[in-house]
Formats: C-alpha cells, sequence, structure tokens
C-alpha cells in the first residue's frame, strides 16, 4: 500500500489490481483500501477479471483477459461510464471487443515479462494496426519499462502500462514520465494534425478559434 500510494501521489493516473491465485477475502481487503487509496487522489481502480467485486466494492471498471469470459456478459452488468478493458491480440479480436462494449485496448506484450511470462508477443506493427483500425483508447503492455519505452512505441498509443518496473522502484515513474513527457506531447499534436487533415480531405470544415 505505502508504495503504492506514493505512486498515486507522483502521477500514476490508473491502478489495476491484478490477483490470479488469492483467496476472496484477502482480494476483498485488498480492494477496500487501494479504493480508499484511489479516491484520496480521485484516480480511477479497476478490477482484473472479478466484475462481482469490481461492482460490489464500487471500484471504476473491470478489464478482461482473451481467456475471460465475453465481454458483452460484462458490458450487460454495468452502467454508463464504468470502465472496461479488453486485450486484444489481433484486429479482429480488437474489433469484436469494442463492438460488444469494451472501453479501452490493452496491446502486448510488448517484451516478455514477468507478471506473463506466457503472453503471445506483439510487434509495433501489428499494435498501429489495431490502433488504426480502433475508435477507444489502446495502451501498450508486458514487460515495459522506462528503459524500453521507444518514442516510436509512445507515438501509437494512447498510453503504456507497467506494474514491476514501478514497484520494483517507484522512483522509475518520474523517470518515465520525463523521458516521455514530449513524446506524448508530439503524439498527441500530430494526431490533432491528423484529424484535421482527414477533416479537410473529407470536405469537413473544423473551427479551432
Amino acid at each position: 500500500m505505502e508504495k503504492t500510494e506514493r505512486l498515486l501521489g507522483e502521477g500514476l493516473n490508473i491502478l489495476q489490481y491484478r490477483a490470479k491465485h488469492k483467496g476472496l477475502a484477502v482480494m476483498v481487503k485488498e480492494i477496500e483500501g487501494l479504493k480508499k487509496l484511489c479516491d484520496l487522489y480521485n484516480v480511477p481502480l479497476i478490477v482484473n477479471d472479478h466484475v462481482d467485486l469490481a461492482l460490489k466494492l464500487g471500484c471504476d471498471g473491470v478489464h478482461v483477459g482473451r481467456e475471460d469470459c465475453g465481454i458483452e456478459d460484462f458490458a450487460n452488468r454495468t452502467e454508463d461510464g464504468f470502465i472496461i478493458g479488453a486485450t486484444a491480440k489481433t484486429v479482429e479480436e480488437a474489433l469484436n471487443a469494442e463492438m460488444n462494449g469494451a472501453t479501452y485496448l490493452g496491446l502486448g506484450a510488448m517484451f516478455p515479462s514477468t507478471t506473463k511470462p506466457d503472453a503471445i508477443p506483439m510487434t509495433i506493427a501489428m499494435l498501429e494496426r489495431i490502433k488504426w483500425f480502433s475508435t477507444i483508447p489502446v495502451y501498450a503492455i508486458g514487460g515495459l519499462t522506462h528503459g524500453n519505452i521507444s518514442r516510436e512505441l509512445i507515438l501509437a498509443v494512447d498510453g503504456v502500462v507497467l506494474s514491476s518496473e514501478l514497484y520494483e522502484n517507484t522512483d522509475n515513474l518520474k523517470k518515465l514520465q520525463k523521458k516521455n513527457q514530449s513524446n506524448f506531447e508530439r503524439n498527441l499534436k500530430m494526431r490533432e494534425y491528423s484529424t484535421q487533415m482527414e477533416a479537410a480531405r473529407k470536405g469537413i470544415v473544423t473551427d479551432k478559434n
């Protein structure tokens, strides 16, 4: 909890709780504690897989893995504004997830990860292709560190997801923010420019004044 609070205080903007092999009582206790911290810092808390716990404990969302039940099952049980994340490996999976109610996509693994050692790797080219076809935010996941997150990767996504990198050394969040802030800013400018160009191509007049 101490490391989590420090990360929240330093600008972490969303937190996911993932516990594959813990008992129900332990998960409830941990989620309740994290929810209090996240509320204190006004940061959304999402729970991996366990939609019942997420709803019961007032969390902000849930993340659904490829091997879990259909996203539409989660979407049908939640209200508008509830965050539903989905893992996708192909354009088809991404589009199906979005059509069935996903509000963001987790794409990877970009690198080998101790958190999910059996994860299927993904190239930046595939990530860019999925991003091109998707209308919801996409986030790169899997083995990411402040040292291996390239400008090319940052320009291809809406954000990055880290786990061990942050909890092994909470100072890595500041390093990541400092290193990639300019790249994120370029990304936003490039997307704004692309939107304006696409609108012009279609004959749509846009006025930013």
